[in-house]
């Protein structure tokens, strides 16, 4: 998705580059009575509603209906039948992406999105999904894409900006903040622990709902807060006192920020970078001594597109890392699936979706902080080493693309790790640094 937003953005200084570069037309569309289009392939019988039901008569559903489970699933094979048979390809990294004569069709349940360099050619396939028959549907077309699944896309004169006002307000009003103060971080310095002899909870909204609500904003325009979030989301089972507090503390750092968002301003170099970085057993003296999850390590990492964040993660890792070194260098590897995939990704859209070849820099640079893991990645160390052979098989299969000149790495200070916002609660100071080197403001 913030692959194709780069659509509404361009570089100053740089402007005929970018334009031939990206696309020009957007529009979105939604698919009305969606599920109902899609045939069903099992057999599914419902009762008559009342004012039609007959002694010993039930009906047999030859079209998918809401409330069956497999009703979306059905609608998306219906609706990608009909799209290939229109000529239209699957990309090979996602399948809700497909590509046909320089147009893009992002899909997602019953929203697409269209983007291309024509928007002559947008409004004919369209038209063609609305025309054709047997399988033809009943399309609402809407404007320019300003807005996508609660995301609200703002183009500004020399930047777009991603915000979920709606979204913040809704999280406010279920914690009943709305009149409350804000704060200056999401989360406290340190980690936030399990507090098991602490005050159950006390607060009469859901506690797993704001998390949900949370989660998906934290992923989509606000990444300051994926590691409050995250840290908050351990607990959804069993939430104490102190975690409620931790979720409102993030609620009144967004009322403080309720109208800020991602800014998308990419750089004129477009290169597809990584920042990774990893808090070794951070829970080690915070948690019961005996808690095996005490010593497992957070990791952080961010894919940017030409300076704008494009993927990012922050995480309780499953292995459990034995040295500052190791953690990082298995942050680096979890980061470089992401990369590796966006790259794929990049690369596909420019071959099919009618961006300007090579626009996108050929070569990744990943930054990493620490330098024993940075030795490690770059060096050509044996495989199986007395420190590091048993975690050999699933974290040094990166080594190849670097070897093969797709990826080069790079020291970076700690005050310029951008992944450092995802690994550990800073301080204001710390915290407003790494923002702005993220979200820009």
């Amino acid at each position: 998705m913030r692959l194709l937003e780069f659509s509404f953005s361009f570089c100053p200084g740089r402007r005929q580059d970018i334009d031939r570069a990206f696309v020009k037309s957007t529009k979105q569309v939604d698919y009305t009575n969606a599920f109902v289009h899609a045939p069903i392939n099992e057999d599914v019988y419902v009762e008559l509603p009342p004012m039609y039901s007959k002694p010993n008569k039930i009906w047999k559903l030859k079209k998918s209906l809401y409330g069956l489970r497999q009703s979306p699933l059905n609608f998306f094979m219906h609706l990608k039948t009909n799209l290939e048979a229109r000529k239209w390809k699957a990309s090979d990294i996602d399948p809700c992406l497909f590509f046909k004569n320089n147009i893009m069709c992002l899909i997602y349940v019953d929203d697409c999105l269209f983007f291309s360099t024509s928007k002559e050619r947008i409004d004919k396939e369209i038209a063609s999904l609305k025309e054709a028959k047997p399988d033809s549907f009943l399309i609402e077309e809407e404007d320019d894409v300003a807005g996508f699944l609660g995301i609200l896309i703002i183009k500004k004169t020399d930047h777009v900006e991603l915000t979920q006002t709606g979204l913040i307000q809704r999280v406010l009003e279920a914690m009943g903040l709305q009149d409350s103060s804000s704060k200056e971080t999401p989360a406290e310095k340190g980690c936030l622990t399990k507090d098991l002899d602490g005050p159950p909870k006390s607060e009469s909204w859901n506690y797993r709902s704001v998390v949900g609500m949370l989660m998906y904003l934290a992923t989509n325009s606000r990444p300051d807060i994926s590691f409050a979030v995250n840290q908050c989301a351990r607990f959804s089972n069993d939430p104490r006192r102190i975690h409620e507090k931790a979720l409102k503390r993030i609620g009144r750092y967004l009322k403080g920020t309720k109208d800020r968002g991602m800014i998308m301003k990419p750089d004129p170099e477009l290169a597809m970078d990584m920042f990774a970085d990893a808090d070794f057993a951070g829970l080690f003296t915070k948690e019961e001594a005996h808690d095996p999850s005490s010593v497992r390590s957070r990791a952080g990492w961010i894919v940017t597109l030409g300076g704008v964040p494009v993927t990012w993660k922050s995480k309780l890792m499953q292995e459990i890392a034995l040295s500052t070194m190791e953690a990082e260098y298995m942050a680096l590897s979890l980061g470089m699936r992401e990369l590796i995939g966006n790259r794929k990704l990049i690369k596909e859209i420019e071959e099919n979706g009618g961006i300007k070849r090579n626009s996108v820099s050929k070569i990744s640079k990943v930054y990493e902080d620490n330098h024993a893991a940075l030795k490690h990645a770059v060096t050509a160390l044996p495989k199986l080493m007395p420190r590091t052979k048993h975690i050999g098989v699933k974290y040094h299969w990166f080594k190849s693309k670097i070897k093969m000149g797709e990826i080069e790495m790079f020291p970076i200070s700690t005050k310029l790790q951008k992944a450092d916002i995802f690994t550990k609660g800073l301080t204001a100071k710390d915290f407003r640094e790494k923002r702005e080197l993220i979200l820009g403001w």
